[in-house]
């Protein structure tokens, strides 16, 4: 039974998970470093649960959500260059029991701007690398084009990308002033 909405609202925008989240883990980095607290791993609870109720409340609305978080410049363990998800891997494995797919917003090679599809519940991953262009402009229509292809009912699927988007090329990754 699929749930109805329970406003009018047709897509709920959060961003950023980045904010909500990072001042959970400052109280328990701080709350650890000193000493306040006996169960180290345990201070993070709260973080836990502000997914946890998010994710909750966007199910019940019953309506399309998007969750965004951001990448993040910094140093590896040998100072090395790299470009980091500011959502924690345990956190994106909680959400994928409420998300229809991981997208995400770069620009092509040739400077142009899309969005592909990195991971789906749709046909078992089988959307993965799927890759939808704006063609029009300021993300006209790729909304609509994204949801039919995430619903199985797209006529012409868009192109599969095999091209890796490089992780350490900030650049690529579009910033949300691009996104106007």
């Amino acid at each position: 039974m699929a749930l109805k909405p329970i406003l009018p609202i047709q897509l709920f925008a959060i961003d950023s998970l980045t904010a909500i989240l990072e001042g959970e883990v400052a109280l328990a980095m701080e709350g650890n470093s000193r000493g306040l607290n006996k169960n180290r791993a345990a201070a993070f609870a709260d973080k836990s649960n502000a997914i946890k109720l998010l994710q909750d409340a966007m199910t019940q609305a019953g309506t399309d959500t998007a969750l965004i978080w951001h990448l993040q410049d910094r140093r590896d363990n040998n100072a090395q260059k790299t470009v980091r998800q500011t959502l924690p891997e345990t956190e994106r494995k909680s959400l994928k029991r409420s998300l229809n797919a991981v997208l995400r917003l770069y620009k092509t090679a040739q400077g142009q701007r899309a969005v592909r599809v990195t991971w789906s519940r749709a046909q078992g991953n089988g959307l993965k690398n799927l890759e939808i262009l704006d063609t029009q402009g300021n993300w006209r229509g790729v909304p609509e084009r994204l949801d039919r292809l995430l619903a199985g009912t797209m006529e012409n699927p868009e192109k599969r990308c095999e091209e890796p988007i490089d992780p350490t090329n900030k650049e690529a990754y579009l910033e949300p002033t691009g996104l106007s």
